[in-house]
């Protein structure tokens, strides 16, 4: 088997791995930190994710992947996340 498939078969299963941990974990369920008897509230999340972020949250979290190290100025970087963010926003 070449390194490549090799590389391949090892990348799938590690995503595998993840995914299969994330969805096993109790932990993340909207119930487990409710007392008994309770209801999730609307505002209660399973983590830290977003799942619908604004425009605004969406710019805001691709300027702040930028850094001074990057090959780019902050001003071609936001250049960009406009362009990549409205392609996707279509």
């Amino acid at each position: 088997m070449s390194r490549i498939a090799k590389a391949s078969m090892i990348a799938i299963a590690g995503a595998l791995l993840i995914s299969a941990s994330a969805l096993a974990d109790p932990g993340t369920s909207a119930t487990a930190n409710n007392p008994a008897g309770t209801t999730p509230s609307a505002t209660t999340t399973t983590g830290s994710i977003n799942l619908d972020p604004s425009p605004e949250q969406r710019m805001k979290d691709c300027m702040a992947i930028w850094d001074r190290g990057t090959h780019m100025t902050k001003q071609q970087w936001r250049r960009t996340c406009k362009t990549t963010l409205g392609e996707f926003m279509d």
